[in-house]
């Protein structure tokens, strides 16, 4: 599924949404992966709170660090930290004090562009006036996350899975 990640940055600059730069120290360690790119050419979010998706904070990079050898966390949301996966790129919510882990996404950039769709049809659904809109806003937001990966909902207990299920029952 192709998308433009630019206007989806410059969509966010718009609401207020400031990035900072990363260290190439701290890129080096994402190795040759999507969400390194990423980080290279937008950087990272620095204000917290201010996105739809409440308990979605990102880390200056002096709060980064590498977890368990294997993840560098970048943040944290309503469960426990986002990581990123030093190996592929992917993007994880693991539980504080657990192995527990949750999938977000396969790169940064993917998680911008289902951000996105979803803050963007979010501000639809509040506006609706009957279940059969906001059913409609579910299954395309549904739609668009399946044809950009379908790991993304394949497991009622992935994040994206969590975020968007209010959605499905008309709890916005």
């Amino acid at each position: 599924m192709y998308y433009n990640i630019e206007e989806i940055i410059s969509y966010f600059k718009n609401i207020g949404i400031c990035f900072f730069p990363v260290s190439i120290e701290i890129q080096n360690n994402l190795g040759n992966t999507q969400s390194r790119e990423f980080i290279n050419k937008f950087g990272l979010p620095n204000l917290n709170n201010i996105f739809i998706i409440e308990d979605l904070n990102f880390y200056s990079e002096r709060s980064m660090k590498v977890i368990y050898n294997k993840y560098l966390t970048i943040g944290n949301d309503f469960v426990g930290e986002i990581c990123i996966d030093l190996l592929t790129g992917e993007l994880l919510s693991i539980e504080a004090n657990s192995d527990n882990k949750c999938y977000m996404n396969k790169n940064l950039s993917d998680f911008f562009y289902c951000l996105y769709i979803y803050q963007k049809y979010f501000i639809e659904v509040s506006n609706c006036i009957n279940e059969e809109q906001e059913k409609n806003i579910y299954l395309y937001i549904k739609k668009q996350f399946n044809d950009l990966d379908i790991k993304i909902l394949c497991d009622n207990s992935n994040w994206w899975s969590e975020i968007i299920e209010p959605l499905e029952y008309g709890l916005i």
